[in-house]
């Protein structure tokens, strides 16, 4: 078999794996919705949260994290106590306030991300504000119902989404880690 015709057939077999996780992540989600469940998000407010939110288990994300322990505990993916006791405004602050923060991370993105989230370390450090210094990007991808993502851009951060988890997310079952990041910056 000569080596273009080689090449073919594993492109080929790339497409259709592509095309079947496509379908399932995108064609299928009310199934896939119908399968989590977010009554600890929500809170008891009445805001649907996670309406226009998708499944997506192809894309890469990021999360700034600590550098000490296992990069992938459960407290890496969980919302700080003033998050998940805020005081209800408005439906779309409340859904931002109880989502996690992510970011895409692909080729445009990633020196952007790394410039971004050491430039936070850095002010942290040098205010004294950083009793954990987070100085480490988990770079990650979602595995089927991991949980929910919706684009939030801001004008700091055209790459920032939020994660809505489901009430039974365990990371090391709903999320594959790609690789770790370690974050340079000045210290004082």
């Amino acid at each position: 078999m000569s080596t273009n015709k080689l090449k073919k057939i594993i492109f080929s077999s790339q497409v259709l794996a592509y095309c079947v996780l496509l379908l399932v992540c995108v064609v299928l989600q009310p199934t896939i919705i119908d399968r989590m469940t977010f009554d600890e998000l929500h809170g008891g407010a009445e805001c649907d949260c996670i309406e226009s939110a998708q499944q997506n288990c192809f894309d890469y994300f990021s999360r700034r994290i600590p550098s000490d322990g296992n990069s992938m505990h459960k407290r890496n993916f969980r919302l700080q106590k003033r998050n998940r006791d805020a005081v209800f405004y408005n439906c779309k602050t409340w859904c931002s306030i109880r989502a996690l923060s992510i970011d895409l991370w692909n080729d445009e993105s990633k020196d952007f991300l790394c410039n971004l989230h050491a430039e936070k370390t850095d002010n942290n450090i040098s205010l004294g504000i950083a009793p954990q210094v987070r100085n480490r990007l988990l770079v990650f991808k979602i595995k089927q119902y991991g949980g929910l993502v919706k684009s939030t851009p801001s004008r700091r951060n055209k790459y920032h989404h939020d994660f809505y988890y489901p009430d039974n997310f365990e990371p090391s079952e709903r999320i594959e880690l790609i690789k770790i990041v370690n974050l340079t910056f000045n210290a004082v």
